[in-house]
């Protein structure tokens, strides 16, 4: 009986405690559906909820507060390519029964598709929470094409085409003068923006700047013309660009024998066309002498006008989708193509490799004074050996040596630490490179930046709130052939960034002594009328122009940086104007840009490390950041030119926000320039602006060079727009053939053939570098293209199968 009261009593304990666990649970259940349901966050990201990795992607966050007003924190939380976690902390304000927006702007890494977004109040209690799962292709690179157009639903066909063998695919945004951005943070997603049946003019003025500076960070417009020309064209710098166009009439044109409906000869459209000139343009597509596309860069970006409008070839390009797989091959190059195609899946891991050359030195004044220590040692030793012991000796008291001894190695020591104070570090500090980039029109800073802390132990630091702030991280897929772990949002991060009104806070959470943190810091602004002006003409081998410091002090080390070569122009006073007049350009080889940044250092005259010399650290640290300036934006054809230079530092550099920090590091001043190819009526071009057809062996483009021992056979295209004079082969520059440190460069030293349009053989070609149109007549096709056949002679001295070839220039009339 009492047995059967005891399980009678524990069943109704255990009922009780279940019942009561249940109603804790819904309570609990109750209360967090309150906290995240009472506001609500919707959240829509990149361009119609479509992103891609290694961009900023813009979060528009709408808020719904039906209660009290609240103070807090957005936090956003998002996985690196280390695989740490990194937050993005934003103060937010929600009114009391009312709605809010809020604009946020998230570096996505690739292969990344989620993030988490969590509201707290002001005691930490969070009040909101989502996970955000994008709409980012993982499998395939993509070409982010923009369009501006009062026509959107006859340019659709812009979207999924294949370029280059499909190793990328076009996505179609549509957009329109309401929706496009007026912050070029908003804009990084795009890769191409078009331009067609839309007026310009009603952009806003802060949406027409945005557009030109994003054009010239990198971006791509292209530019429809066809019956309303002036509508799209106004957006460009007619007098700048030497902009002139005709009236627009109709006209029969061909994109491509290839496209005929029955044959060759059936490959023609009748289309409103406009004539189109541009300074220095490049005629991408023709159609008997007449331009269908011509382009010229701008800055780092480019401009692409056609002669027609895109809206009156929809039919053409439903028909031929390869058309803009073509024309895009043009824009770009097969090399730009094949970069813009891995930038997205290994871009930011990429640059955390290539910067870190400019960011890991310091001062030598922090290095210690070997000479001053090892005379105090010796004295040191001398004082308490022999002379220490003779004093006391002397003087009857050599039953003190010892403790004499022991209160001089304190004494010695204390000597030691008060000597080593200059060279100690007490709390975080800086190693920085910034590029500062400066036109007659706007100003940029690019500032990379390595933050480190002399101890084990959390740390924060605050920097301009004035630039974004990016992290710089290994991709830990590729170089440790690590797993990508799960990411759950409850992790805790080891990185957060939290941005405020007057600073941004970079808190980095149980940091290990000396371990870098990476970032890459960016502002843009007005410019301040302090650039490096000119414009300069590269004719047969030499340089003409003028080039003028506009900087209220003394530069040093300036120098004109081309596609190929380079001038050094040395040190210039404030307003100074350098004129050029038959300046020898030097021709550097196009894989190996360090040995031209070497050489424009001075680096190279160095041959070997002196870390105490503070002069080859400056060298070594120009060198560096020119280098991978020109690696960034000389390591494809480019029509234009920059020029470099430095200066002595005298305050710290403007990223920080509290001038507590020490820093280490440069700044180097860019500022393009206008490049010629005319002189006294006379053209002097690249024959490789457009890449050559390979017909047979193995060639690379962005070094210009062949492979193997096998012949290599190119077909140069040598316009078809020049009458040409003379065709030059240029080899690189002695300064670095000639040079010791560079033995390890391979110049092509074999027999060269010209394909013979009359006979159809292969004739060898007398060794010089001078060809007369003479002489070429039986080589140039009707097309003025012209042949190569290369075969490497045996040279059993050299260890590589990598030869560079003679860089091919045209000299001709413009007919």
């Amino acid at each position: 009986m009492k047995r059967c009261k005891g399980r009678k009593a524990a069943v109704v304990l255990l009922l009780f405690l279940f019942i009561g666990t249940g109603i804790g649970m819904c309570a609990m259940a109750s209360v967090q559906s309150g906290l995240e349901n009472d506001i609500s966050m919707e959240v829509t990201y990149g361009y119609q909820n479509i992103a891609k990795g290694s961009r900023y992607v813009p979060l528009l966050i709408q808020f719904s507060n039906p209660g009290e007003a609240v103070e807090g924190t957005l936090s956003v939380l998002s996985m690196e390519a280390d695989y740490e976690i990194y937050e993005y902390q934003y103060p937010i304000s929600l009114p009391e029964e009312g709605t809010c927006t809020e604009m946020v702007h998230i570096p996505l890494v690739s292969q990344r598709d989620q993030l988490y977004l969590t509201l707290t109040d002001t005691d930490g209690r969070q009040i909101a929470k989502k996970r955000l799962k994008m709409d980012t292709n993982k499998e395939n690179a993509e070409l982010f094409v923009g369009v501006l157009s009062d026509s959107q639903e006859h340019l659709t066909y812009f979207d999924n085409v294949g370029i280059y063998y499909s190793i990328l695919k076009t996505r179609y945004i549509p957009m329109s003068a309401e929706t496009f951005p007026d912050n070029l943070l908003e804009m990084d997603l795009l890769d191409v923006l078009l331009v067609t049946d839309f007026d310009v003019n009603v952009l806003s003025p802060t949406q027409q700047d945005t557009l030109v500076e994003w054009v010239n960070r990198g971006g791509t417009l292209l530019l429809g013309t066809g019956n309303n020309p002036q509508k799209t064209l106004e957006i460009l710098d007619e007098d700048y660009m030497g902009l002139l166009y005709s009236e627009t009439a109709e006209r029969e044109v061909t994109f491509g024998t290839e496209y005929g409906k029955s044959g060759p000869g059936d490959s023609g459209l009748v289309l409103p066309c406009v004539k189109i000139e541009l300074k220095n343009g490049q005629v991408l597509l023709s159609s008997d002498d007449f331009p269908l596309l011509t382009m010229i860069h701008q800055e780092q970006g480019k401009i692409a006008v056609a002669a027609f409008d895109f809206v009156d070839i929809e039919e053409f390009c439903r028909e031929q989708p390869s058309f803009l797989g073509k024309m895009f091959t043009e824009i770009y190059g097969e090399d730009g193509l094949m970069q813009l195609a891995n930038y997205q899946d290994q871009q930011n891991s990429a640059d955390y490799w290539d910067m870190q050359n400019m960011v890991q030195s310091g001062s030598a004044n922090k290095l210690p004074k070997v000479e001053l220590y090892t005379a105090v040692m010796a004295i040191y030793v001398l004082f308490v050996g022999p002379g220490l012991y003779l004093f006391l000796k002397k003087r009857d008291l050599g039953r003190f040596y010892r403790a004499a001894v022991i209160l001089s190695s304190l004494g010695f020591t204390g000597i030691i630490y008060m000597m080593g104070g200059s060279t100690r570090l007490y709390s975080a500090f800086f190693s920085y490179a910034t590029i500062h980039e400066a036109s007659r029109d706007s100003s940029a800073d690019t500032t990379y930046i390595n933050v480190r802390v002399p101890y084990n132990k959390s740390y924060e630091v605050q920097v301009n709130s004035d630039y974004t702030l990016q992290p710089m991280t290994r991709d830990n897929r590729y170089y440790y052939m690590e797993q990508v772990p799960a990411f759950t949002g409850t992790e805790e991060p080891q990185v957060s960034i939290r941005y405020g009104k007057d600073h941004t806070t970079i808190a980095v959470e149980d940091a290990v002594a000396f371990t870098p943190k990476y970032f890459k810091m960016e502002k843009s602004q007005e410019s301040t009328g302090e650039y490096l002006e000119g414009e300069v003409t590269l004719f047969d081998g030499s340089v003409y122009g003028y080039v003028t410091n506009r900087y209220p002090f003394e530069i040093q080390n300036a120098a004109i940086v081309m596609y190929g070569s380079v001038v050094q122009l040395g040190n210039m006073q404030p307003n100074e104007t350098r004129e050029l007049s038959g300046e020898q350009a030097v021709r550097y080889p196009l894989a190996n840009c360090y040995v031209a940044a070497q050489f424009l250092s001075g680096y190279d005259k160095y041959n070997k490390a002196d870390i105490q010399d503070s002069e080859y650290l400056a060298a070594l640290e120009s060198s560096n950041m020119i280098w991978f300036y020109m690696q960034k934006h000389f390591n494809q054809y480019t029509q234009g030119a920059v020029v470099v230079a430095f200066y002595e530092e005298n305050q710290n550099p403007d990223f920080l926000a509290e001038q507590k920090y020490e820093c280490f590091g440069r700044t180097m001043l860019v500022s393009p320039i206008a490049l010629g190819e005319k002189r006294n009526g006379y053209v002097y071009r690249l024959a490789t602006s457009k890449s050559p057809r390979v017909a047979s062996g193995n060639y690379y483009e962005d070094s210009n060079s062949m492979y193997g021992p096998d012949p290599l056979i190119l077909e140069y295209a040598l316009g078809n727009d020049l009458d040409i004079d003379e065709v030059v082969f240029e080899p690189l520059s002695d300064v670095f053939l000639d040079n010791e440190k560079y033995y390890y460069l391979s110049v092509f030293s074999g027999n060269i053939y010209f394909y013979n349009y009359n006979t159809g053989t292969y004739d060898l070609i007398e060794e010089k570098e001078r060809f007369k149109h003479g002489e070429l007549e039986p080589y140039l096709s009707p097309e003025n293209t012209l042949t190569v056949k290369y075969v490497q002679k045996n040279d059993e001295e050299t260890n590589t199968w990598d030869y560079i070839l003679p860089t091919i220039f045209v000299i001709g009339r413009e007919r």
